[in-house]
């Protein structure tokens, strides 16, 4: 099983955010998906992503 921590997480925040949520053609108001097999792995990238945006102090929100 692959490990779903903070670095996955992370490297998937420090795409979008710059990139989409920052961007100034959004003005903020873009949004990500992350497509997943099944269930139980949704629900390790949503905590890993909830972690690390509260990590990193962003007031963006999953």
């Amino acid at each position: 099983m692959v490990d779903l921590g903070n670095n996955t997480a992370e490297i998937m925040l420090e795409h979008l955010i710059p990139h989409v949520m920052n961007a100034k053609k959004l003005k903020g108001k873009g949004k990500g998906m992350v497509v997943t097999q099944n269930i139980v792995s949704a629900i390790r990238y949503y905590e890993a992503i909830t972690r690390q945006l509260g990590a990193m102090g962003n007031p963006f929100r999953c």
